[in-house]
């Protein structure tokens, strides 16, 4: 996990340091950001937002180190930001600007599942829907036409021609 601005610093001072030059640079927290630990940031900054439950995250001290930045002090002179912090900011600008629409905690009754098709809402809502009426046919020759291409296409297979 790693802050955007961190990165984005990093790129500026890797062009402008000599010694930067021909270097990689890992940026990222020492340790992946479980999920849970994610939502247990979120439930606090944000307690009446409807969250999903992740359980319990991992004690911090028992993560396996994954990822090392140690040349990224003594070269860029950076510091990374806190992920926690990340993470919180990353939330309220994607809040602010409309990226992300929480749900405010509703009573079960009350609460409609936001559903993107008609498969999911009958997988929701146990009543079934009546079926649409047919609309009525606005060309009625249409249905002769239909009729002469099938004739036409059983009359082609049956000479063994092609259209």
């Amino acid at each position: 996990m790693v802050d955007v601005r961190d990165v984005a610093t990093a790129h500026v001072a890797a062009a402008r340091i000599q010694g930067a030059v021909g270097h990689r640079f890992v940026l990222s927290s020492p340790t992946a950001v479980p999920r849970a630990r994610l939502l247990q940031l979120l439930k606090g900054k944000y307690p009446t937002f409807e969250l999903a439950d992740a359980g319990t995250p991992a004690d911090p001290a028992t993560l396996r180190e994954l990822f090392c930045s140690k040349t990224t002090v003594p070269l860029l002179g950076l510091t990374l930001r806190d992920p926690d912090q990340s993470l919180l900011a990353m939330a309220e600008a994607m809040i602010a600007l409309g990226s992300a629409t929480p749900s405010k905690h509703t009573s079960p009754a009350k609460r409609a599942p936001k559903l993107a098709s008609a498969r999911k809402a009958a997988m929701y809502n146990p009543t079934p829907t009546p079926a649409p009426k047919p609309k009525p046919n606005p060309n009625p020759n249409q249905e002769g036409c239909h009729a002469a291409v099938a004739a036409a296409r059983a009359q082609v297979q049956a000479d063994g021609t092609e259209l």
